[in-house]
Parts: C-alpha cells; sequence; structure tokens
C-alpha cells in the first residue's frame, strides 16, 4: 500500500529555502516562489518529498523531505530526547518518541556499502543541442562529471541523453559507468526537451513507488524543436506536471541562456502546482558549476525518517515533526498531510 504526500505546503517550505539562504546559510540561487506563497505564515524547517507505506518490508512510514535548516540536518537534533512525531490518522492521535524513528541524513552515505541501499534513484536529463558552443561543452561535462562524483552513495542515477535522437540509459549506483555514458560520442542537433522529459519520468514510475526519493534533474539551453510524441507544448506542460505531481517524483531544473524555456521550465517545477520541484535560471553558462553545486546540496540535504505506522491502515493523516521542551511542550519544526 503506497502512502502518497498531499503537497499543500511546498510553497510553504520553500518561502523557509529562500529565508535560510537570506540568511547566510548556504550560497543559493534564489528559487522560483511566487509572492503569495512568500507571504503566506508557515512552518520553514524542511520541505516534503513524498512518503509511503512500506508493507512487504518493515512496515515503517517512509517520510522524504529536504532539510531547510541548519538544526534539520544536525545529526544531534535526531539524537536528542527532546525530537519527535505527532501522527494523526482518523480518531487516532499519537505521539512518537525519536528513539521509535530511524532518521537518515543523505549526507552520511558516504561510507563503503552505502551503495546498497536504494533510497533515492534520479534521472539526469541532459541537452546535447547544436545550440552549446564547441568552446562549452567540454566545461558542461567536466561539471556534470563532479556532479555525479560527488553524489552521495545511497542513490542510483540513470543518465538520458537528448539531441537528434533520446538515448536512455540503465540505472546504475556505479559513478564511473555514468561518467563514460557522459562523453560517448553524439552529435549535437536538435532539442527533444519534451519527449526527454517524458522519457525520464516514466522510466523512475516503472522503477517502482517504493524508492523514498525519485527526483528528474534537467539541464537544457533552449525550447523543444524536435520532439515527436509530445510536440504540442501546452499538453506536454499539462501532462508532464500531472504525472510527475501524482507520482511524487521531484523536479530539479537548471535553464541556461536567454533561450530557455522558462515558462515551460517554471510550470514542471511549480509548487503552487503540488510539485516538489525547483528551478534555477541563469543566463550563461558561467554559472553552470555553481548550479549544479546548488543542485548536489539539495540531493544531500536529503532527510528520511522511518517511523512506525499507527492508526487506520488507510485514510487520510497529518504529521508533525515537533521538538519538545524539558516540560514536554511540543514545537512544531514542520506539518505536513498524508493519504495512505
Amino acid at each position: 500500500m503506497i502512502l502518497l504526500l498531499n503537497i499543500r505546503r511546498f510553497e510553504r517550505a520553500f518561502a523557509g529555502l529562500a529565508l535560510w539562504m537570506a540568511a547566510g546559510a548556504l550560497t543559493f540561487f534564489a528559487p522560483v516562489i511566487s509572492a503569495s506563497a512568500q507571504s503566506k505564515k508557515s512552518f520553514f524547517n524542511y520541505q516534503p518529498i513524498g512518503c509511503y507505506l512500506n508493507t512487504k518490508g518493515d512496515r515503517k512510514l517512509w517520510v522524504a523531505t529536504i532539510g531547510l535548516t541548519p538544526k534539520a540536518l544536525d545529526r544531534s537534533f535526531y539524537d536528542d530526547p527532546s525530537f519527535g512525531m505527532i501522527l494523526k490518522a482518523g480518531d487516532f492521535k499519537g505521539d512518537i518518541e525519536g528513539k521509535d524513528i530511524i532518521v537518515h541524513l543523505m549526507k552520511e552515505f558516504n561510507y563503503k556499502g552505502a551503495e546498497k541501499l536504494k533510497f533515492m534513484k534520479y534521472s539526469l536529463v541532459i541537452d546535447y543541442s547544436a545550440s552549446i558552443g564547441v568552446n562549452t561543452r567540454t566545461d558542461i561535462l567536466n561539471t556534470l562529471d563532479r556532479f555525479v562524483d560527488k553524489l552521495p552513495l545511497a542513490v542510483e542515477g540513470q543518465l538520458i541523453r537528448f539531441s537528434n535522437k533520446i538515448e536512455k540509459f540503465p540505472f546504475t549506483t556505479n559513478k564511473n559507468e555514468l561518467r563514460l555514458e557522459l562523453r560517448q560520442p553524439i552529435e549535437y542537433g536538435m532539442t527533444p526537451l519534451h519527449d526527454a522529459l517524458m522519457e525520464a519520468a516514466n522510466s523512475l514510475i516503472k522503477e517502482g513507488s517504493d524508492i523514498p526519493v525519485r527526483v528528474i534533474v534537467i539541464f537544457t539551453d533552449g525550447n523543444d524543436t524536435s520532439s515527436s510524441v509530445y510536440k504540442d507544448r501546452a499538453n506536454f506542460i499539462a501532462t508532464f506536471a500531472n504525472l510527475v505531481k501524482s507520482e511524487r517524483i521531484a523536479v530539479l531544473a537548471v535553464g541556461v541562456t536567454n533561450e530557455q524555456d522558462k515558462e515551460l521550465l517554471s510550470a514542471i517545477t511549480d509548487i503552487n502546482r503540488g510539485i516538489a520541484g525547483y528551478f534555477i535560471s541563469i543566463p550563461n553558462f558561467s554559472g553552470f558549476e555553481k548550479a549544479f553545486d546548488q543542485i548536489k546540496q539539495l540531493v544531500d540535504n536529503t532527510v528520511i525518517f522511518r517511523l512506525p505506522k499507527l492508526g487506520p491502515d488507510k485514510g487520510p493523516a497529518e504529521i508533525s515533526i515537533v521538538s519538545r521542551s524539558q516540560s514536554g511542550s511540543p514545537t512544531t519544526l514542520q506539518l505536513f498531510d498524508c493519504d495512505y
């Protein structure tokens, strides 16, 4: 039975990310956030990504988030007795003590053997169009090499390249394979952007929804010029946005140059559509490496909670991440809805 996250609070989480960046906790490009989203009173500590009920293994609820504050990324907080969760489901309301919750910080998965843990799958969708200058191509590949190499080990990645045709490679935990695939000979040509993104989404869906985090990372420098299946732009945006929302697939996009389709990239990462999305727009390739450093930071900041399943077997639920005072009074750090 899959537990699906109601993402009505994504805009609140991204507003929190903006506040954290302003405070200097990380060097980030500003995210795409609507004015209305920024003005809402909310919690700013976690961005929910998705969650599910593991019925085949440990019978726990797996909840995936991105930590937005230093406290949310601090192992000592989760080891402290003040940490806990509150679960409301139907007529049930129960406190879950921190000692009964397993917390995984993605940034910690850099030890030997961590590659055996499949906590995240990502599809790296890369534009190889002719509009990318010859002198820039090597720099792009070098940046992507470093991006892949720095990712935590508990992830499995797939490369999708698009030019005159779309090339899809298998998922792998072997970073050397991904780097070799990036550099395989290819003719820089057209831009079937729509079809490539749909290929990525469908690939992740086929991998199954019992993966705590599924992510599409897309880089492009232009508009779609050659999709053969999803030719109509408006239809593609609607179809793709609905698909990643319903399947709880996060979309992280990097658009470069003035030729990028900002409207499309904004739409498919739009938190107001209920998508776990993030869009970085840069005017030229001088900021390309910093943009992918930011994407890598978001991956590192992933926090996964495994908590006991309590209450009814199905139906809507509300989860609160809390910090309790010595007197036991809870302070809510994040609140989000689930429907399972």
